[in-house]
């Protein structure tokens, strides 16, 4: 049975070197990459956010630049003269992208991406073939916690119905989940832009894009695996693997094929980003 490691890092604003502070951050979080691609010598797909470029063109240089940093590719494939990189531009330079190691092939024709014009910032999805099996792979960037809540709303139906529209592939979906915050008032009390339509019903209840996606069937790996839920930026837990069954199902449930799930936090993940990566190990 074929082992794949997933890993979700959000790089909060990566550029490559030569963009004046940068440089140092950039060998950071590529020396951590580099280090959790040597851990293990399995097939590897690896799931960005936060890349700081504005527009399709820098997004891509971009994106290329850290696979060459890394050893991945990152190219689908759907140029006759160049592939197409597989990042999506986001809003205020927020860029998310896939990368994978070379014994992983991209199956082009399933390459899609959403961009700001309809979510706040970007989500990209992309099928690869691993082992003879295939699955879907993707990445996303969710809005800034001031939005409100129909936003969360809003783009969980996007994400939903874009990810389930080849119902066949098991989903992986990574990414950095917000949730939006109510307002403090002085007295120390929290006002509710939208307040939940019945008496008595937690006004939050609905602003975990977690919870939301989970009622579209996208299962969080973590909980199911019974791992402990790691902060991974600021004391919160925002990074992690969301997954969703195909109408074609591997032979095993999900719990049988999770063999290894762990936010990576030491001292080269904290120097390099505020956010740690997320890494899942699991046979196909």
């Amino acid at each position: 049975m074929t082992r794949l490691r997933l890993i979700s890092y959000h790089t909060d604003g990566y550029r490559p070197p030569g963009h004046h502070d940068r440089d140092d951050r950039a060998a950071r979080i590529a020396r951590v990459l580099r280090a959790l691609l040597a851990a293990e010598d399995t097939p590897a797909v690896v799931a960005v956010q936060g890349l700081a470029a504005t527009g399709t063109r820098a997004a891509a240089d971009t994106l290329r630049h850290l696979a060459a940093a890394t050893r991945l590719c990152c190219d689908t494939g759907a140029s006759p003269h160049r592939g197409v990189a597989a990042v999506a531009a986001g809003r205020h330079d927020n860029a998310v992208g896939i990368m994978w190691s070379p014994d992983v092939s991209p199956e082009t024709a399933t390459w899609g991406t959403i961009t700001h014009g309809v979510l706040w910032h970007s989500l990209a999805w992309l099928t690869v073939r691993v082992g003879g099996r295939r699955l879907t792979v993707a990445t996303y960037q969710a809005p800034p916690p001031h939005v409100e809540r129909h936003r969360f709303r809003y783009e969980a139906d996007i994400i939903s119905t874009a990810l389930t529209a080849n119902p066949h592939h098991e989903v992986w979906l990574a990414g950095a989940f917000t949730t939006p915050a109510s307002r403090q008032r002085p007295d120390g009390t929290y006002h509710d832009p939208e307040p939940a339509p019945g008496p008595g019903q937690d006004t939050l209840a609905d602003r975990s894009l977690d919870a939301l996606l989970a009622s579209r069937e996208f299962v969080d790996v973590a909980v199911m695996y019974g791992r402990p839920l790691i902060p991974t930026v600021d004391g919160q837990r925002m990074d992690r693997w969301l997954w969703r069954r195909g109408h074609a199902p591997p032979p095993q449930p999900l719990s049988a094929r999770v063999i290894g799930h762990h936010v990576v936090d030491d001292s080269h993940t904290r120097a390099a980003s505020p956010h740690r990566p997320v890494v899942c190990t699991v046979h196909l």
